[in-house]
């Protein structure tokens, strides 16, 4: 499978907090509390959405390829209670005018920066070594000669973790503000993560406009499971290193342009920085991801 498919679905995830799917200007007004309460817009309990277009997900990890984006789908089904919104299997428990609380399900995506490294995918490409004049290259004990890239070493499994907690989410005239915290219920790294993000709508003309800013608090059995060294990897000469917990900060710009009932233009470009309890680690070679995306939107 082509490495922009494989990662395709972990770059949308992060690229894209849209889940309902607003079909014409005149309904954006209200659009906002319907995607954050996971209300859908129409009486129908599902919506549907394809956008095709361009886009970019940088990959932090030393040698890691950035992700090509090339489309989006949008998928999000409603029951009484029970929801399915863009990866997150949800329940209901309390939904006010003005307040609603979630329990929610969903899959954390650190895992995926090390799926093509993990299975192979980038062996023989001979790209992006690290060199002398690369800043990101761990210093070696004993004059070992240095690793050219990750894909040289055995590194062991970081697997994808199934995480489940409560959502809140609450609305008034200052804005949005949406904040899940999430543990890890499958025994992968045993951590949480803890988030909060707040938004503001703008309606002008068919524009719908909506600027976030988050703050991500990140455990350290989180942060060291998938970006701390292990015994084996240190063995082969990576520095041993064990992540703390830190705070990442995030801000996000998502625009919608709407020609029609059923089309639109979609715009969105995020920026998170990472704490710095992983400044030192041997594995990253950036402290931040950028994704960007702009592509034609139809609603079914």
């Amino acid at each position: 499978m082509p490495k922009q498919h494989t990662w395709l679905i972990v770059g949308l995830a992060a690229l894209f907090n849209t889940t309902a799917l607003w079909v014409s200007a005149e309904e954006t007004v209200n659009s906002s509390q319907a995607v954050v309460s996971h209300e859908p817009l129409h009486e129908r309990s599902w919506s549907l959405g394809l956008a095709l277009g361009a886009g970019h997900r940088s990959n932090p990890l030393i040698t890691g390829d950035d992700i090509d984006l090339f489309w989006s789908l949008d998928f999000a089904w409603f029951g009484e209670r029970w929801f399915f919104d863009n990866g997150d299997l949800g329940y209901t428990v309390h939904d006010g005018p003005a307040l609603t609380l979630n329990w929610v399900n969903r899959v954390a995506t650190e895992r995926a920066f090390f799926s093509e490294l993990n299975e192979g995918l980038f062996s023989g490409l001979g790209q992006n070594f690290v060199g002398e004049d690369n800043p990101g290259q761990p210093s070696l004990p004993n004059g070992e000669t240095p690793i050219q890239s990750l894909t040289d070493l055995e590194l062991e499994d970081r697997d994808y973790a199934l995480e489940s907690g409560l959502e809140f989410l609450a609305d008034g005239h200052w804005g949005s503000l949406h904040g899940q915290l999430m543990f890890d219920v499958s025994g992968v790294h045993e951590g949480y993560e803890a988030w909060l993000n707040l938004s503001r709508d703008w309606v002008v003309g068919r524009w719908h406009i909506v600027p976030s800013a988050r703050l991500v608090w990140k455990s350290s059995q989180r942060n060291d499971y998938y970006f701390g060294t292990r015994d084996s990897e240190v063995q082969q000469g990576l520095p041993s290193y064990a992540a703390g917990s830190g705070l990442n900060a995030g801000i996000k710009l998502w625009a919608a342009y709407y020609i029609t009932e059923d089309w639109r233009l979609m715009l969105s470009a995020d920026y998170e920085h990472f704490s710095s309890a992983l400044d030192d680690s041997p594995l990253l070679e950036d402290d931040h991801i950028l994704s960007y995306f702009a592509g034609l939107h139809y609603a079914f």
